[in-house]
């Protein structure tokens, strides 16, 4: 069989005109050649498409999983296997109605965002408004209140950053009742810091798992936990000269 051809299973209809419309030129398929080019994730012998009764498939009829064992796709996928189902609008939003819920949504989206602005600005006063009074926070080498978690991280990042960005993804929110919620959020956070070699950056990817509560209409975070994904250190090389931009500001620095 040439690299590339198409296998038709005994007794298919398929037309050559049908053929031609889910044929794939070979220059498309990228690197890997496993790989397909409408499915980068699919190994060639994937089903593509079907016409009658029988498969039309790419390439090798087989693939090889990390064991070296051959499993074909059918196998894999049967045919009339239900994958699950998507989540519906009402199953997002739990026992509350559509219009509370989009609220909710928005007051604890505006909530992340506040923490991340705060973090950067070393402003501890914001990043403490995002937990209520009595909200504990489990940092992995901080394990306490909240509002004193806001305290001690402002002023370290003070004294070891030069600046700091951090980035929340748009989180996974399920609402538990019409006052409660667990919230999935992955942070990425850039510190750029500097040493007797020169200026690098910690790296760090994690997720911030919040049970967020509200409190006479209030949103806010009841407790957070943090999990590690991963980190790095780079050393920095600057792409512009010094002063070339205004710094971003800081609660008393620059702000």
């Amino acid at each position: 069989m040439l690299h590339g051809e198409h296998v038709v299973a005994t007794g298919d209809t398929t037309t050559p005109d049908q053929l031609r419309a889910v044929r794939r030129p070979r220059e498309h398929t990228l690197g890997h050649r496993n790989l397909c080019h409408d499915s980068p994730f699919a190994p060639r012998g994937a089903v593509v498409h079907r016409f009658g009764s029988g498969p039309i498939r790419f390439g090798h009829p087989t693939l090889v999983n990390d064991l070296g064992r051959k499993l074909t796709r059918r196998k894999l996928f049967p045919s009339g296997t239900t994958l699950p189902a998507v989540t519906t609008v009402s199953d997002a939003r739990g026992p509350l109605s559509a219009e509370a819920a989009h609220a909710a949504t928005l007051a604890i989206q505006r909530c992340l965002l506040d923490y991340c602005r705060g973090i950067d600005r070393c402003d501890a006063d914001l990043v403490a408004s995002v937990y209520h009074p009595d909200a504990t926070d489990d940092h992995g080498s901080f394990v306490g209140p909240g509002v004193e978690f806001a305290r001690l991280a402002t002023e370290k990042l003070r004294r070891h950053a030069i600046s700091t960005t951090h980035f929340c993804n748009p989180p996974h929110i399920v609402f538990t009742s019409t006052t409660s919620a667990e919230v999935e959020t992955q942070v990425l956070a850039w510190h750029r810091c500097r040493d007797d070699e020169g200026e690098y950056l910690e790296k760090f990817c994690g997720r911030y798992f919040d049970r967020f509560e509200c409190r006479d209409g209030d949103w806010r975070i009841a407790h957070r936990a943090l999990t590690h994904d991963w980190d790095a250190i780079e050393r920095v090389v600057n792409a512009f000269p010094p002063g070339r931009f205004t710094a971003s500001p800081r609660r008393q620095e620059n702000s």
